[in-house]
């Protein structure tokens, strides 16, 4: 083999070898972000986790509430089972939505949930809407937190024995780790660093 052939030969498994390289790490990136590779983790003080090994990551899912002004505070921390917890909600297996909602408990009897605030419908039915404030404090990993729904934008409600229902509101007062590159808390409001706007994802506290 002549020597320009065994240079050309070289760069030809060099440039392949790179091609892998980055075949592997494109592959690790899809894996890591991937809802197949999410599952059931921990669950801390009320609030369910789902993890990715691979990507070495965890979302918040639903926060049981157990009716108790101390459980009204809701703290998301840096990690659960030594993986960053980057995101509020998310989803799980092929792409089930896993939202980061607010369980009431049994007490409440909740039976329905209406889109929107209820003064949006015709109702016949006599209602009244109670507001329920929870502090929710954001770890300093929390990137995304666009995958919520049901009480944060929705009411959920009750009807009592007279026909009446009750629809309760869940806002939030938040508030951030100063170390969070992608958000900041100002007066229980929660805004992205980038352009200093407001996140829309909450009902927040009057």
């Amino acid at each position: 083999m002549t020597k320009t052939k065994r240079i050309s030969w070289g760069i030809v498994c060099v440039i392949s070898c790179l091609l892998i390289i980055l075949l592997v790490m494109s592959m690790f990136s899809c894996a890591a972000q991937s809802s197949m590779f999410y599952h059931d983790g921990s669950t801390v003080n009320g609030v369910e986790f789902y993890v990715n090994q691979v990507g070495r990551r965890a979302f918040v899912g639903m926060y049981t509430w157990d009716g108790s002004d101390a459980g009204k505070t809701i703290v998301i921390p840096d990690k659960v089972d030594g993986m960053r917890v980057d995101e509020l909600g998310g989803a799980t297996g092929i792409g089930v939505p896993t939202p980061f909602i607010i369980q009431f408990p049994e007490s409440y009897n909740i039976d329905g949930y209406y889109s929107g605030s209820p003064d949006n419908y015709h109702l016949e039915e006599a209602y009244t809407i109670e507001e329920i404030v929870f502090s929710l404090h954001l770890g300093k990993y929390v990137e995304f937190c666009e995958s919520m729904f049901i009480e944060f934008t929705s009411h959920p409600c009750t009807t009592l024995e007279d026909g009446s229902k009750i629809f309760y509101r869940t806002s939030v007062y938040v508030t951030c780790d100063e170390e969070n590159k992608t958000f900041y808390a100002k007066e229980g409001r929660l805004y992205r660093r980038e352009d200093d706007s407001l996140v829309d994802a909450f009902y927040y506290a009057n």
